[in-house]
C-alpha cells in the first residue's frame, strides 16, 4: 500500500492524481470537511463521477470519507484537460433528510441517537456519550440533520463530528474537566519532542469574546393560574365592559363545555361565563369576548376581555387558565466577573419554551466563553493527530512548562510537500471562538425560530403517479374513379394524382 492512497470506492486512483493538488480539511462541530484533488485527463485516467464515494488514506489510516460533490474541468495547456474534484465529508450525506420531531425530558445522547436512527441511513452512534442529565425539550421543524445535532450541542455546550467511518461523535469537552471522548493525541506540544515544526507554532490568547453574564430571551411558556393566584382579579364597575389582563392566555379550550379542563376561564362571582373570541365568535351567544391583544403598549395592544352586557357594580371578576409568559433567564459567573469585570451578552432563541431550558442554554454559553480563549496553531509531519483529540500545551518557552494547558483539536488540514509525505496544519482551542460561521448560523436559527411549524399542521404530500398510455392511429382509404371534376361535385381532382386527358 502506498503512503498516500486515494480510492474511488474500491478502485485505487492514486496514480492518476496530481499530488501537488491534494487538499484535505476536517473540522469539529461547525463546518463540513472537504477533500480536493486534480486529475489530468489522459487516456489512462480514472476520473470519478458525481456522487462517487472517495476515501483518503495515509500510512494505512483513513483520514477522509465522503462523496464527490463537484467536478470542474479546465484546459491545462495545449489540449490536455485538468479535472478538479471536490468531495464533501459524510456531513453532506448526513443531511439527505430533514429532522421533524420534538423531544422532551431526554438524555442528550438519546436525542442524538434517535436523530441518527430515524433520519439518516448508514450512520452509527458508537461514540455518542451519555450525558446523565435531561434536556427539558428540543423541537426541530424540518431542519437538516447536521443543524439539528449542532443545535442540540450548542444548547448544552457539547461538541460533535462525523468520522471517516460514518460514526457520530457527540461529547462534552472543556479545559476545566477534560473530554468525555477520552481521545488523547499521540503527542503533546512541548519544546523538546521534535514532533512539530517549531517555527510554525503560534499561541493566541484572547479575551475579546468573554461572556460572563448571559441573558436568554426564549419563546412562550404556559404558566397555569387558578382562582386563588391569578393576577387578573377585579371588582366590576357599573358601565365598564372592558377589563385588561396581565398576560395573554392559551385559548385552545375556551368554551364553557371544557369546564375545569379549559385553558381560559372567566368567572363572575364564581360563576363561569361563556367566552367567545373577538372577531371570530358571535357575541350574542356568549357573556364575554376575549382579545389576545397584539403585543401590549399604550395603543390598545394589551390583552383584555369585554363583557357583552354590563356586569353591574361590585361583582368579583376572575380571569385565569394557562397564561402565556415570555421566557427570560439570566446566569452569571461571579468568579469570572471578579477577574475580568462583567461582560454581558444576550441569546435570542424563540424555540426555548421553559426557564429550565433557558438556564441550560446560558450555562452552556458560560462554559465556553466565561474565560479567555486559547487558539494554538502549528504544523507537523507526524501522523496520528485528528479532530476531537485532546492535546496539552507543555511549552516552557510559552509559559506552560509547569502548568500544562489542555486543548481540543478542532481542525486538521493537510497538503503534500512530497509525493509520499503530508504536512499537517493543526488548530487546537482551549474553548470555542465566535467566528463568521457562528454569526451566520445564529441568524439562520433565528430565522427558523420565526417559522416553527405548529404540531397540528397537516402535511399535504404530493406523490407523482406515472401511467403508460398507448396511442394508435387507423387510416381508412376511400378510393375514387375518374372522370374528375373542377366544380364542387364529386369526385374532386387531387394535384399530383391525376393526368390531363
Amino acid at each position: 500500500m502506498p503512503p498516500i492512497q486515494v480510492l474511488n470506492g474500491t478502485t485505487d486512483i492514486t496514480g492518476c492524481i496530481d499530488w501537488r493538488s491534494l487538499d484535505f480539511n476536517s473540522v469539529v462541530t461547525k463546518e463540513k470537511g472537504y477533500f480536493k484533488f486534480d486529475i489530468l485527463d489522459t487516456p489512462i485516467a480514472d476520473i470519478p463521477a458525481m456522487d462517487d464515494t472517495i476515501y483518503f488514506n495515509y500510512l494505512g489510516t483513513r483520514l477522509f470519507g465522503g462523496k464527490v460533490t463537484g467536478v470542474d474541468i479546465s484546459v491545462d495547456g495545449g489540449l490536455l484537460l485538468r479535472v478538479s474534484i471536490t468531495c464533501a465529508d459524510w456531513g453532506h450525506e448526513f443531511d439527505r433528510r430533514v429532522v421533524r420531531k420534538a423531544y422532551q425530558d431526554m438524555d442528550p445522547s438519546d436525542i442524538a441517537k434517535d436523530i441518527v436512527n430515524t433520519f439518516t441511513t448508514g450512520f452509527t452512534t458508537n461514540n455518542v456519550q451519555k450525558g446523565n442529565f435531561l434536556v427539558a425539550s428540543m423541537k426541530f421543524s424540518y431542519e437538516p440533520a447536521t443543524r439539528a445535532i449542532e443545535s442540540l450541542a450548542k444548547q448544552i455546550g457539547w461538541d460533535w463530528y462525523i468520522d471517516p467511518y460514518k460514526d457520530l461523535h457527540f461529547f462534552f469537552a472543556t479545559t476545566n474537566t477534560g473530554s468525555t471522548e477520552l481521545n488523547k493525541a499521540p503527542f503533546d506540544i512541548d519544546d523538546t519532542n521534535g514532533k512539530i515544526i517549531w517555527p510554525s507554532l503560534k499561541v493566541n490568547i484572547s479575551a475579546a469574546n468573554i461572556k460572563n453574564s448571559v441573558y436568554v430571551l426564549g419563546g412562550i411558556m404556559y404558566r397555569a393560574s387558578t382562582t386563588t393566584n391569578t393576577p387578573d382579579k377585579y371588582k366590576t364597575k357599573a358601565g365598564q365592559l372592558v377589563y385588561p389582563i396581565a398576560y395573554p392566555y392559551q385559548s385552545t379550550k375556551y368554551q364553557s363545555t371544557w369546564g375545569a379542563a379549559a385553558t381560559l376561564r372567566v368567572t363572575l362571582d364564581n360563576v363561569d361565563q361563556a367566552i367567545g373570541m373577538e372577531g371570530i365568535d358571535d357575541e350574542s351567544t356568549v357573556n364575554v369576548m376575549y382579545n389576545a391583544g397584539s403585543g401590549g403598549g399604550a395603543q390598545g395592544g394589551s390583552p383584555f376581555i369585554r363583557f357583552v352586557n354590563d356586569p353591574g357594580e361590585g361583582h368579583t371578576l376572575k380571569i385565569f387558565g394557562n397564561a402565556q409568559v415570555s421566557v427570560l433567564a439570566h446566569l452569571s459567573n461571579r468568579q469570572s466577573i471578579d477577574l475580568y469585570g462583567e461582560w454581558q451578552d444576550t441569546i435570542i432563541d424563540r424555540q426555548i419554551k421553559s426557564v429550565k431550558e433557558a438556564q441550560a442554554r446560558a450555562k452552556a454559553e458560560l462554559m465556553q466563553f466565561d474565560h479567555p480563549t486559547f487558539h494554538i496553531t502549528f504544523q507537523t509531519h507526524e501522523p496520528g493527530l485528528a479532530i476531537g483529540q485532546t492535546i496539552f500545551l507543555k511549552s516552557a518557552k510559552f509559559g506552560f512548562g509547569s502548568q500544562p494547558y489542555q486543548l481540543l483539536i478542532r481542525r486538521v488540514s493537510a497538503m503534500c510537500d512530497t509525493p509520499t509525505r503530508l504536512k499537517f496544519t493543526v488548530e487546537a482551542y482551549g474553548s470555542d471562538e465566535v467566528t463568521w460561521n457562528d454569526i451566520m448560523a445564529t441568524l439562520l436559527q433565528q430565522s427558523l425560530a420565526q417559522n416553527v411549524v405548529p404540531d397540528n399542521t397537516v402535511l399535504q404530500e404530493i406523490i407523482p403517479a406515472y401511467e403508460k398510455l398507448a396511442i394508435s392511429d387507423t387510416i381508412t382509404v376511400t378510393p375514387s374513379t375518374p372522370p374528375y371534376k373542377w366544380d364542387s361535385g364529386s369526385p374532386q381532382i387531387r394535384w399530383d394524382f391525376f393526368t390531363w386527358a
